[in-house]
């Protein structure tokens, strides 16, 4: 039986998070969560077709005609349905503050909540020193357990989206859609636009004069890009891989095998001699 609240989650992980958060505390609400990821790729205008074309071209792959029939759903389903809405966000996270901006903006004066997970944390216990550490959760709702949404309380946060704020909040998605970049990116002073070579520099940082896997240097750039308190990437081993890639191309690095795949190989160019 539905509920009466229609929960909106920016990632098609954390809906379900949130899904089985609301079985366990035996509430029936829908959740719908939306496939496609808003921190890449073009969103002026937010057509559907032209993000495909675009991941295709940039990522070097194909298989996204899936994503779009869902989030094609996903749209119907949040701008259709007359249940209360909650918006699920963590402004530590580009996608989901990129999903969450466009869900404002599409949804214009309708009234709505919010349940902001910005600044919530998750403990974790290292199993050998038993020793907690408090880890913010820049993932968003992807590594909350519907355990930890439960007993966090997260479920009775909601909180109504004033008219002032939707309208702040889509004055920061206006200046993003005119600026149309390739990227969004997140950090303590909100979220911006940036180029389609803004992971480059870190990339090239993980690349020694020692043939190493793309594998090896994408981890390492990843692993780099989440110690700062922010997540930048959706998508991320498509796009790490697909950078290498275009920096081979380039002449920027040497590259042998397929180094958009996890077993190609990099290095430094060397000098000759």
């Amino acid at each position: 039986m539905a509920g009466e609240v229609l929960h909106i989650v920016f990632s098609e992980a954390g809906a379900e998070n949130v899904r089985h958060a609301l079985e366990k505390a035996r509430r029936w609400d829908e959740v719908a969560g939306m496939p496609d990821c808003l921190s890449l790729g073009p969103i002026n205008p937010p057509d559907l077709e032209a993000r495909q074309a675009w991941l295709e071209k940039e990522l070097t792959d194909d298989g996204y005609e899936d994503i779009y029939a869902r989030t094609e759903i996903f749209w119907n389903k949040v701008l259709t349905d007359k249940k209360p809405k909650v918006l699920w966000v963590s402004r530590r996270c580009a996608a989901d503050y990129a999903g969450f901006l466009e869900a404002v903006w599409r949804l214009g004066g309708t009234p709505c909540s919010v349940i902001d997970v910005t600044d919530a944390s998750i403990v974790l216990n290292d199993p050998k020193t038993g020793a907690t550490k408090r880890w913010l959760s820049l993932l968003g709702l992807v590594v909350m357990t519907d355990e930890y949404i439960v007993k966090s309380g997260l479920l009775d946060k909601a909180e109504p989206l004033t008219e002032e704020k939707a309208r702040q909040y889509r004055e920061i998605w206006q200046r993003l859609r005119e600026e149309n970049a390739p990227f969004r990116v997140v950090n303590e002073k909100g979220i911006s636009s940036a180029p389609v070579t803004h992971f480059d520099k870190g990339l090239l940082s993980f690349v020694t004069t020692a043939w190493q896997t793309s594998a090896q240097v994408a981890g390492a750039a990843l692993t780099s890009v989440m110690n700062d308190d922010y997540f930048q990437l959706d998508m991320q081993g498509a796009i790490l891989f697909a950078r290498l890639q275009k920096l081979a191309a380039n002449g920027l690095i040497e590259a042998r095998g397929d180094v958009s795949q996890v077993n190609g190989e990099v290095r430094l160019r060397q000098v000759k001699k």
